[in-house]
């Protein structure tokens, strides 16, 4: 009995020799590996994460910076259509204005002194003869024809109306259908041009007879050149001066 229990302790101790403890090791390796790999698989995708993400933000920010950009040409080109629109309405209110409503003219000449000085700039009115005649004693503004047959402007005095009666004697005594003119603007006398408008003048209809303040002036209805001046070739009322601003005055 005692023979029969020895020989199976040695058969037990003989198999335990014979383990191999490598596969244990071996098993133990195939786990490591599966964490390591596992470790490895969660890796990946992490940096492939990151890496998309920030693809994704990068194209989130040029697409930002694509819409500020449009946005902003937007603006501009807003900017650029309201200025443009700004510019053509003030044109057309410019054009309105010096059409139809006012206008400026500068006496080239002293034919108007001491009323009107040469150089001086006045604010000219074109509506007010369209709601009424001009009247004795107006101050306007004209357009005539000059010698070399250019187109004009200046300012007179209207003194004769439509079908009125005007004589200036050699004298120069002005009569205005059989009365002599005396105004606060004139003593009643002007210097006589001979060989120019023949006097008796009637005044033709729709035209005016201007004179210059000055008995010196060259640019009135005394010259045959420009005679009586037509309604349609009065630009407007002489309002007042408005230049230089030391001469800023009304006139009448």
């Amino acid at each position: 009995m005692d023979q029969k229990n020895q020989k199976s302790q040695e058969k037990n101790l003989s198999e335990l020799r014979e383990f191999d403890f490598d596969d244990i090791l071996m098993d133990d390796l195939p786990g490591e590996s599966g964490q390591a790999s596992q470790r490895g698989s969660e890796n990946r995708p992490r940096d492939t994460q990151s890496a998309e993400a920030a693809a994704s933000q990068k194209t989130q920010q040029a697409e930002k910076e694509k819409k500020l950009r449009r946005k902003r040409g937007l603006k501009v080109t807003f900017d650029i259509a309201t200025w443009v629109k700004d510019l053509v309405l003030a044109g057309i209110v410019l054009w309105v204005l010096l059409t139809f409503v006012a206008t400026s003219i500068q006496m080239p000449d002293s034919s108007m002194s001491p009323t009107v000085a040469a150089g001086e700039h006045f604010v000219v009115s074109k509506l007010v003869y369209r709601f009424k005649e001009p009247d004795r004693g107006d101050v306007v503004a004209i357009e005539y024809e000059n010698s070399n047959g250019h187109t004009m402007e200046t300012i007179s005095r209207v003194v004769g109306l439509p079908g009125d009666r005007v004589v200036i004697d050699e004298q120069g005594t002005i009569t205005i259908n059989g009365q002599k003119l005396s105004t606060s603007y004139s003593d009643g006398t002007t210097t006589y041009v001979p060989g120019q408008t023949v006097f008796p003048y009637t005044v033709p209809e729709d035209c005016y007879f201007v004179l210059d303040d000055n008995p010196a002036g060259t640019t009135d209805s005394r010259f045959a050149s420009i005679g009586a001046i037509s309604k349609s070739d009065i630009i407007g009322s002489v309002i007042f001066c408005y230049w230089p601003s030391s001469s800023l005055r009304p006139v009448g």
